[in-house]
């Protein structure tokens, strides 16, 4: 399931998560207007927080997160932007 929220205006939309499934990284493609990435997380399908990647620039239209410590299986990317927030799913294989 992907989500969007609040970026009526924002007019912010993730291009590409890949790949999907992923073993060692994700490559996360957004295009931004007006808006900044504050934080991202990932989550599992039980909406616990298992990693807190750090964003090495806010503005940045591609940002790659290592996902080398997560075990096999589905979680959700959350975005959170300045004004919103959004989330990818994706999956994780070994």
């Amino acid at each position: 399931r992907n989500t969007t929220t609040g970026l009526d205006d924002v007019g912010s939309t993730v291009v590409s998560l890949f790949p999907d499934p992923a073993q060692n990284e994700v490559d996360l493609v957004l295009a931004l207007v007006d808006a900044h990435v504050q934080r991202l997380e990932v989550m599992d399908m039980a909406g616990r927080v298992v990693l807190v990647p750090a964003v090495v620039a806010s503005s940045a239209d591609r940002i790659r997160v290592d996902v080398n410590t997560l075990a096999a299986g589905q979680y959700v990317l959350r975005v959170v932007l300045n004004e919103g927030a959004l989330e990818r799913r994706f999956s994780v294989v070994r």
